[in-house]
Parts: structure tokens; C-alpha cells; sequence
């Protein structure tokens, strides 16, 4: 309820880890904690900014392993022919 009424987006997460952990004392304070902590928004950008560079990096990987399959077979048939 705390995290509705301050419009958390991430309320059904929260409500999850309550539903799972909140019978616990311990589990049901840590989901208090959560619901009445803030969400900065440079917190969220840092996240978002984190994620992109990840995904940066699988990404240019996958090409790079990519092209390096692929290369050797190249030079194959420019050689044969």
C-alpha cells in the first residue's frame, strides 16, 4: 500500500517480494525500506546508462565472433578461383 501511494513503478515487484518474504520480519521490513525508499532519477539513468553499455559490449562481440567465422571461408574461395 505504501508503494501505491506513492506510485512506485516497480509496486508489483515489490508486492511480489512481500507476498514471498513478508511473513518473515525481516522480509517484511526490507519491503517497508523499499517502498519508503526514493527513487532518484540519477540512480535510474546510471541503471539505464549501464545496461546500454552492456549491451554495447555483447552486441560488438557477437560481430566481431561473427566476422571472424566467416572471414577464413572468404579467403577460400578467392583463393580457389
Amino acid at each position: 500500500m505504501v508503494a501505491d501511494a506513492r506510485e512506485r513503478e516497480d509496486a508489483f515487484a515489490l508486492t511480489i517480494f512481500n507476498v514471498l518474504f513478508g511473513w518473515t520480519v525481516v522480509g517484511w521490513i526490507a519491503a517497508y525500506v523499499w517502498a519508503r525508499h526514493r527513487v532518484s532519477e540519477k540512480r535510474l539513468a546510471n541503471v539505464v546508462s549501464s545496461k546500454r553499455r552492456a549491451l554495447g559490449r555483447v552486441t560488438i562481440a557477437k560481430i566481431v565472433a561473427r566476422s571472424r567465422r566467416v572471414r577464413p571461408s572468404r579467403r577460400q574461395s578467392t583463393l580457389s578461383a
